[in-house]
């Protein structure tokens, strides 16, 4: 069975984006501060807590988006801290390198925080890019995400099951049951993953409930997941940086523009 690479958080852009392009995925170990991971598990406990468990927004709940999971989206309007993960210079170095040069600017796709539950059953694999639809493998990438442990990641409470290298198959490929492998990782760590290798949240046994925050980095020329307009307050969105602003896809006018 693969076991996932392991990479420091602050090691050289050239170093992980080596990993990233032969393997599709990689841990980035002690990603978010101590102090940022305390303050997001702080903002997000208490509307976390309010929610049902199926939330799928509108959507009635299926296998995929689960029965004993838990989502929320609009993210920067929940958590002050947020905006650090957002804008955080390490992961836009690497999406900047892998997407890039398709583009002149990079968006946030969407922002989720998924909370997979006891008795929650393994997600079916697939690739986050063909939410844009099914691109042969000899395109570019479009997509960069990570997924932040809030908790601790292990196998047996919902590790993020993911198939290495499998961003250079040919569709249609059958996945081997030794193929797969386990975004295993302590809290403040991250999985870090391009669009087009394949997997999905793990089977959770435990009485543990596994939490990951999510972003994801598309080229502006797509169109984001995620509508900021609908899912995070004016006055939220006033207070960010410029940065953060363009990544969510606000020009100096104050409306989200594709260039």
């Amino acid at each position: 069975m693969p076991v996932l690479s392991h990479c420091a958080a602050d090691s050289p852009t050239e170093d992980i984006l080596a990993v990233l392009v032969r393997d599709g995925g990689l841990i980035l170990d002690n990603f978010l501060y101590p102090e940022v991971a305390a303050g997001l598990a702080s903002d997000f406990k208490k509307k976390l807590e309010r929610e049902p468990w199926n939330n799928t927004e509108n959507q009635l709940p299926d296998s995929f988006f689960g029965y004993q999971t838990k989502r929320l989206h609009g993210l920067v309007g929940l958590s002050e801290h947020f905006e650090s993960v957002l804008t955080d210079k390490r992961v836009l170095q690497i999406a900047d390198k892998l997407l890039g040069s398709t583009c002149n600017a990079l968006i946030m796709s969407t922002s989720e925080l998924m909370a997979i539950g006891r008795g929650e059953q393994a997600q079916s694999l697939h690739r986050d890019a063909d939410s844009w639809g099914k691109m042969p493998r000899s395109q570019p990438e479009i997509l960069l995400s990570i997924n932040v442990a809030l908790t601790p990641f292990t196998s047996e409470n919902g590790a993020t099951v993911v198939i290495p290298g499998s961003h250079k198959w040919e569709r249609g490929r059958e996945i081997q049951e030794n193929e797969k492998a386990y975004a295993v990782m302590d809290a403040g760590s991250a999985f870090m993953y391009t669009g087009s290798v394949m997997h999905g949240g793990g089977a959770n046994s435990t009485d543990e409930t596994r939490i990951g925050m999510y972003v994801g980095y598309i080229p502006n020329w797509l169109r984001p997941l995620e509508n900021s307009h609908a899912t995070v307050p004016e006055t939220c969105l006033k207070d960010l940086s410029k940065e953060a602003q363009v990544l969510l896809g606000y020009s100096e006018a104050g409306f989200i523009v594709y260039f």
